[in-house]
């Protein structure tokens, strides 16, 4: 079923939703084929990439902001996943 979106911001919504969830997935499948334990900065690499190449999507034009929010949370060094993961249960 289609679900007809009203305004910008429930495009805005919507696509933030399903980027981070697609994120994490990417995350937590990539550690899942690693040997071994995965350090917070090679997640926060895989994280940068994957977000690096959805970031000129037009799809996801509604939360360039967002987008950039996050890179710059995972170039410095912090736990992205756990600010995600705080981000989905609100």
């Amino acid at each position: 079923m289609e679900k007809f979106i009203i305004n910008k911001e429930d495009a805005g919504d919507e696509a933030l939703g399903v980027l981070t969830c697609h994120l994490m997935l990417h995350i937590f499948i990539t550690m899942k084929y690693r040997k071994g334990f995965v350090p917070l900065h090679e997640r926060n690499s895989i994280a940068i990439k994957y977000l690096k190449d959805k970031q000129g999507l037009p799809q996801f034009k509604p939360c360039k902001k967002e987008i950039k929010t996050m890179l710059h949370i995972a170039r410095k060094g912090g736990d992205l996943l756990a600010r995600l993961d705080l981000a989905l249960d609100k």
